[in-house]
């Protein structure tokens, strides 16, 4: 007669691979690195470099600052006081009055 067929959907079995199988294609762990000791070689290499990279830039910044200021020279003043008379303030306004009229 007829087979029994499950109605309604059930659960479905997993099949659980070979061991076998696993053990053969299986993923290798890597071995772990010294992460620390390498950070700590990097960072020596950073600090050494910038330490030189340093020293040489307050070299270029002391050689420009002697180029840029090579000799100051003093500031000449004005002198004010002449010989003459001080102006005639009547005189000027006698002569502005005649042009303007």
């Amino acid at each position: 007669m007829g087979k029994n067929k499950g109605r309604g959907g059930g659960q479905k079995k997993n099949f659980k691979k070979d061991p076998i199988a696993v053990k053969v294609a299986g993923v290798r762990k890597s071995k772990t690195k010294a992460v620390n000791s390498s950070l700590k070689k990097i960072n020596f290499q950073n600090r050494s470099k910038t330490e030189k990279l340093d020293s040489q830039m307050s070299e270029l910044q002391t050689g420009k600052k002697s180029e840029k200021r090579p000799a100051s020279k003093p500031a000449t003043k004005v002198n004010m006081s002449s010989d003459a008379p001080p102006p005639d303030i009547n005189m000027a306004a006698d002569e502005l009055s005649k042009l303007t009229s």
